[in-house]
């Protein structure tokens, strides 16, 4: 369960964060050129906006953690050809030799 994050998972957080950051910014830009709200309005975050942000992350840490602990126990439980256990970071079986890291 403490495999590293790999480099697909890691992609799609930063590809994510990137994404909010954008449509933050071009929210904003619309905002500002329409009158809705001045430049000291952008630089405060209001108390909602700062629930709404500790809600999504921690609903993303909480997915993340389902998701790896799911994806640890499928790939230790679907190893049953020698009736063993492979721990979730092993590349092959020490009993019969079976390719761990296609399962």
């Amino acid at each position: 369960m403490n495999d590293p994050v790999s480099r697909k998972e890691l992609c799609f957080w930063v590809g994510l964060l990137l994404l909010a950051v954008l449509a933050v910014i071009l929210y904003n830009s619309w905002a500002l050129g329409c009158g809705h709200c001045t430049w000291g309005d952008l630089l405060q975050i209001p108390w909602w906006g700062l629930l709404l942000l500790g809600a999504n992350l921690a609903a993303g840490l909480a997915l993340t953690f389902v998701s790896r602990r799911r994806t640890a126990r499928a790939r230790q439980a679907r190893h049953s050809a020698c009736c063993r256990c492979a721990g979730a970071q092993w590349s092959f079986c020490p009993v019969c030799g079976s390719d761990l890291s296609r399962i």
